[in-house]
């Protein structure tokens, strides 16, 4: 069976399960992950725990709503993510409304990034007075562009 990307071709065993990948290249792999391979970029993404699977499941299944709606699909969302939030709380031993969920890397460094200044500029550092100009971060040239570009901004 053809896949639509034309540098892969995908086999498919009795139950269509994927065995295979073929490769523009000649090389092949199971179920697209090279044979020899060691995955060396958990900073960016890793795998998910079984347990997690499970417990998110539902949420991509059946309790898809949107947690800010009203109706019921967005209440049982709603409460999911609430529950969510107060678990990782009483692991992190902090507040249920200090654990703040993003959608990625990205979001989360631009969020801690420019709440730190803000606090900072805002004299909510108990070690600071507020400042009226703008204060200095200090980054260096090998950080992920997302604390850059946060950092200019």
């Amino acid at each position: 069976m053809k896949v639509k990307a034309p540098f892969l071709q995908v086999l498919k065993a009795h139950r269509g399960n994927i065995i295979m990948g073929i490769h523009s290249n000649g090389t092949t792999s199971n179920n697209g992950i090279p044979l020899r391979s060691v995955y060396m970029d958990h900073a960016a993404t890793t795998g998910v725990l079984p347990e997690i699977v499970e417990a998110i499941l539902p949420y991509y299944t059946e309790k898809y709503g949107n947690p800010s709606s009203v109706h019921a699909w967005g209440r049982a969302a709603h409460q999911g993510m609430e529950g969510a939030r107060r678990q990782v709380a009483s692991v992190l031993a902090c507040r249920p409304r200090e654990v703040v969920f993003t959608s990625g890397g990205t979001e989360s460094d631009n969020l801690a990034m420019k709440g730190v200044a803000w606090a900072y500029r805002r004299g909510q550092n108990p070690n600071k007075k507020p400042e009226v100009g703008p204060g200095h971060i200090i980054i260096s040239s090998i950080e992920h562009h997302a604390i850059i570009h946060s950092a200019e901004e």
